[in-house]
Protein backbone atom coordinates (compact mmCIF):
# COMPACT_ATOMS: atom_id res chain seq x y z
CA UNK A 1 0.00 0.00 0.00
CA UNK A 2 1.57 3.36 -1.18
CA UNK A 3 1.83 6.39 0.94
CA UNK A 4 -0.97 9.04 0.48
CA UNK A 5 -0.75 12.37 -1.90
CA UNK A 6 -0.88 15.47 -0.08
CA UNK A 7 -4.19 16.63 -1.46
CA UNK A 8 -5.54 12.54 0.10
CA UNK A 9 -4.52 13.91 3.30
CA UNK A 10 -6.25 17.03 2.97
CA UNK A 11 -9.40 16.04 1.68
CA UNK A 12 -9.52 13.28 4.76
CA UNK A 13 -8.54 16.16 7.51
CA UNK A 14 -10.33 18.89 5.89
CA UNK A 15 -13.15 17.75 3.55
CA UNK A 16 -12.98 18.38 -0.46
CA UNK A 17 -15.57 20.87 -0.68
CA UNK A 18 -14.34 24.55 -1.20
CA UNK A 19 -10.94 23.28 -0.21
CA UNK A 20 -7.67 23.81 -2.97
CA UNK A 21 -4.09 24.26 -2.93
CA UNK A 22 -2.82 27.92 -1.94
CA UNK A 23 0.34 29.77 -2.73
CA UNK A 24 2.95 28.07 -5.14
CA UNK A 25 1.23 24.77 -5.11
CA UNK A 26 -2.23 26.64 -6.99
CA UNK A 27 -0.32 28.05 -9.52
CA UNK A 28 1.62 25.18 -10.11
CA UNK A 29 -1.57 23.04 -10.08
CA UNK A 30 -2.85 25.45 -12.68
CA UNK A 31 0.04 25.36 -15.06
CA UNK A 32 1.19 28.70 -14.47
CA UNK A 33 4.60 28.03 -12.43
CA UNK A 34 7.18 25.41 -12.32
CA UNK A 35 8.27 26.19 -8.60
CA UNK A 36 7.47 23.28 -6.54
CA UNK A 37 6.84 24.40 -3.09
CA UNK A 38 8.19 21.36 -0.25
CA UNK A 39 5.17 22.24 2.00
CA UNK A 40 1.79 22.01 0.30
CA UNK A 41 -0.37 24.88 1.24
CA UNK A 42 -4.16 24.24 1.04
CA UNK A 43 -7.30 26.35 1.44
CA UNK A 44 -10.04 25.51 3.78
CA UNK A 45 -13.50 27.64 3.88
CA UNK A 46 -13.04 26.93 7.63
CA UNK A 47 -10.83 27.54 10.52
CA UNK A 48 -7.65 25.50 9.46
CA UNK A 49 -6.55 22.58 10.96
CA UNK A 50 -3.44 22.16 12.32
CA UNK A 51 -0.12 21.43 10.22
CA UNK A 52 0.42 17.53 9.34
CA UNK A 53 4.20 16.57 8.27
CA UNK A 54 4.59 18.97 4.56
CA UNK A 55 0.66 19.91 4.72
CA UNK A 56 -0.01 23.39 6.00
CA UNK A 57 -3.75 24.49 5.73
CA UNK A 58 -4.55 28.52 5.22
CA UNK A 59 -7.56 29.98 7.16
CA UNK A 60 -10.61 31.25 4.63
CA UNK A 61 -13.30 31.01 6.99
CA UNK A 62 -14.20 34.05 5.89
CA UNK A 63 -14.86 32.99 2.17
CA UNK A 64 -17.81 30.65 2.93
CA UNK A 65 -19.64 31.72 -0.74
CA UNK A 66 -16.23 28.55 -1.89
CA UNK A 67 -17.97 26.20 0.46
CA UNK A 68 -21.55 26.91 -0.56
CA UNK A 69 -21.23 26.87 -4.64
CA UNK A 70 -19.12 23.68 -3.57
CA UNK A 71 -16.35 24.83 -5.86
CA UNK A 72 -13.60 22.24 -6.63
CA UNK A 73 -9.77 22.51 -5.84
CA UNK A 74 -9.08 23.62 -9.21
CA UNK A 75 -11.08 26.43 -8.75
CA UNK A 76 -10.40 27.34 -5.68
CA UNK A 77 -6.78 27.41 -6.85
CA UNK A 78 -7.59 29.84 -9.51
CA UNK A 79 -9.27 31.78 -6.93
CA UNK A 80 -5.95 31.86 -4.71
CA UNK A 81 -3.69 32.35 -7.81
CA UNK A 82 -5.97 35.59 -8.10
CA UNK A 83 -5.02 36.76 -5.25
CA UNK A 84 -1.38 36.88 -5.02
CA UNK A 85 -1.07 36.76 -9.15
CA UNK A 86 2.13 38.59 -9.11
CA UNK A 87 4.25 36.70 -6.69
CA UNK A 88 3.14 33.48 -8.10
CA UNK A 89 2.65 33.39 -11.69
CA UNK A 90 5.75 33.06 -13.84
CA UNK A 91 4.01 33.37 -17.54
CA UNK A 92 3.46 36.34 -19.13
CA UNK A 93 -0.30 37.36 -18.11
CA UNK A 94 -1.51 37.04 -21.56
CA UNK A 95 -0.43 33.46 -21.71
CA UNK A 96 -1.45 32.40 -18.34
CA UNK A 97 -4.87 34.05 -19.45
CA UNK A 98 -4.94 31.42 -22.25
CA UNK A 99 -4.08 28.35 -20.24
CA UNK A 100 -6.90 29.33 -18.06
CA UNK A 101 -9.37 30.25 -20.39
CA UNK A 102 -8.84 26.89 -21.90
CA UNK A 103 -9.68 25.13 -18.60
CA UNK A 104 -13.18 26.95 -18.79
CA UNK A 105 -13.46 25.38 -22.31
CA UNK A 106 -12.74 22.16 -20.77
CA UNK A 107 -15.61 22.12 -18.16
CA UNK A 108 -12.45 22.01 -15.83
CA UNK A 109 -13.51 25.36 -14.37
CA UNK A 110 -17.27 25.90 -14.00
CA UNK A 111 -17.61 29.76 -14.71
CA UNK A 112 -21.10 30.35 -12.69
CA UNK A 113 -20.31 28.50 -9.57
CA UNK A 114 -16.78 29.72 -9.06
CA UNK A 115 -18.50 33.56 -10.11
CA UNK A 116 -20.92 33.40 -7.24
CA UNK A 117 -18.59 31.31 -5.10
CA UNK A 118 -16.74 34.76 -5.34
CA UNK A 119 -18.63 36.97 -3.69
CA UNK A 120 -17.09 37.44 -0.66
CA UNK A 121 -13.41 37.39 -1.63
CA UNK A 122 -11.18 40.62 -1.48
CA UNK A 123 -11.91 43.03 -4.39
CA UNK A 124 -8.90 42.54 -6.30
CA UNK A 125 -9.81 38.70 -6.73
CA UNK A 126 -13.46 39.86 -8.06
CA UNK A 127 -11.98 42.31 -10.21
CA UNK A 128 -9.10 40.00 -11.33
CA UNK A 129 -11.60 37.57 -11.79
CA UNK A 130 -14.13 39.55 -13.61
CA UNK A 131 -11.18 40.10 -16.60
CA UNK A 132 -10.31 36.78 -16.92
CA UNK A 133 -14.13 35.48 -17.39
CA UNK A 134 -14.01 38.08 -20.35
CA UNK A 135 -10.68 36.95 -21.61
CA UNK A 136 -12.30 33.03 -21.40
CA UNK A 137 -15.46 34.51 -23.07
CA UNK A 138 -17.69 33.75 -20.18
CA UNK A 139 -19.60 36.63 -20.25
CA UNK A 140 -22.82 35.50 -19.00
CA UNK A 141 -20.81 34.64 -15.18
CA UNK A 142 -19.52 37.96 -14.99
CA UNK A 143 -22.05 40.09 -13.98
CA UNK A 144 -22.30 37.30 -11.24
CA UNK A 145 -19.11 38.81 -9.47
CA UNK A 146 -19.53 42.09 -7.47
CA UNK A 147 -17.20 44.54 -8.71
CA UNK A 148 -14.80 46.77 -6.91
CA UNK A 149 -16.89 49.80 -5.41
CA UNK A 150 -14.31 52.36 -6.78
CA UNK A 151 -12.44 52.48 -10.24
CA UNK A 152 -9.21 53.35 -8.50
CA UNK A 153 -9.54 49.67 -7.02
CA UNK A 154 -10.19 47.96 -10.35
CA UNK A 155 -7.27 50.21 -12.03
CA UNK A 156 -5.26 48.54 -8.98
CA UNK A 157 -6.42 45.24 -9.12
CA UNK A 158 -5.80 45.00 -13.01
CA UNK A 159 -2.85 46.08 -12.84
CA UNK A 160 -1.18 42.59 -12.62
CA UNK A 161 -2.64 42.15 -15.91
CA UNK A 162 -1.30 45.30 -17.60
CA UNK A 163 -4.61 45.80 -18.62
CA UNK A 164 -6.34 48.81 -19.01
CA UNK A 165 -9.37 49.30 -16.53
CA UNK A 166 -12.30 50.78 -18.73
Amino acid sequence: MSRPSPSQVAAAIAGEVGVGPAGVSAANALGLSSQVSPVELVAVPARAPEAVATLRFVDRAQRRARLVERLTAVEVALLEVLADWHDLVELDAPVAQKKIARLFERGTIRAVQLARGAADEPSDVRERLRHILEVANQHDAVGLVPPARTPDLKRRALKVFDAEAP
